[in-house]
């Protein structure tokens, strides 16, 4: 069964993405624990 991840910790992910471009999505999903398909869809849904 998938992870339930709570909306905040989301958007708190998709923020660190942003204002860290330059690590690259991998680093910025490897970090909390995540996968960068799951990082980067919670980006696309926070626009």
């Amino acid at each position: 069964m998938a992870t339930q991840y709570p909306e905040e910790f989301k958007k708190d992910a998709a923020r660190y993405w942003e204002e860290h471009q330059e690590l690259g999505v991998n680093a910025c999903a490897r970090n909390p624990g995540i996968s960068k398909s799951a990082l980067s869809t919670w980006r696309k849904n926070t626009r």
